[in-house]
């Protein structure tokens, strides 16, 4: 697939949002929310269920978690590091009245416990995707994690089966391909 095909951003936003912004900084996972085509597809690819933990690893202002729980997550938890853009992301989760289900906690990703996720979505920048990706593994191994959707950036050396999803701009990663019935 050649890059023009896989691009993460259409020319408009390039030249409005070059690569430079993304780089600034030591950012792993700058504020850049996805699209709704990008994470209602990502999220449809998840088959979510009932019994569901979904973290959302830099989840900005929540929308991808209140968006998993209107499609039947249990529970939802979002780790952000921006002060601002958690409180932003609670109230967005006290309008939609869902604190029940919804927690967002200020933090780094790096050194957050996931032991109880399911389900991991992360639209981060590569380096992060790096790091993370031997944690993701020992989670996958220990059993009770079961999809992690990554937007944009591929998690390298990945030792199980994924998916890639053009049409979206994203992969599913799985230790064992499952029944996706949702798998749009």
């Amino acid at each position: 697939m050649s890059d023009e095909e896989w691009a993460p951003f259409n020319q408009d936003e390039i030249d409005i949002f070059g690569n430079d912004l993304w780089c600034e900084q030591d950012y792993l996972a700058p504020f850049w929310p996805s699209t709704d085509t990008r994470s209602e597809g990502l999220l449809n690819s998840f088959d979510i269920r009932n019994d569901d933990v979904l973290y959302d690893l830099g989840c900005g202002d929540g929308r991808i978690l209140i968006e998993a729980v209107r499609k039947g997550a249990n529970k939802c938890i979002g780790i952000e590091y921006d002060e601002a853009l958690v409180e932003k992301g609670k109230e967005k989760v006290r309008e939609a009245g869902l604190e029940d289900k919804i927690e967002i906690k200020h933090g780094n990703f790096l050194e957050i416990d996931l032991s109880d996720a399911t389900l991991i979505y992360v639209f981060l920048l590569p380096k992060a995707v790096e790091l993370l990706t031997p944690r993701f593994v020992a989670l996958m191994n220990a059993g009770k994690l079961r999809i992690i959707g990554s937007v944009l950036y591929e998690l390298k050396e990945w030792p199980y089966s994924f998916i890639s999803k053009p049409e979206i701009a994203s992969f599913l990663y799985f230790k064992e391909m499952p029944n996706l019935t949702n798998n749009q």
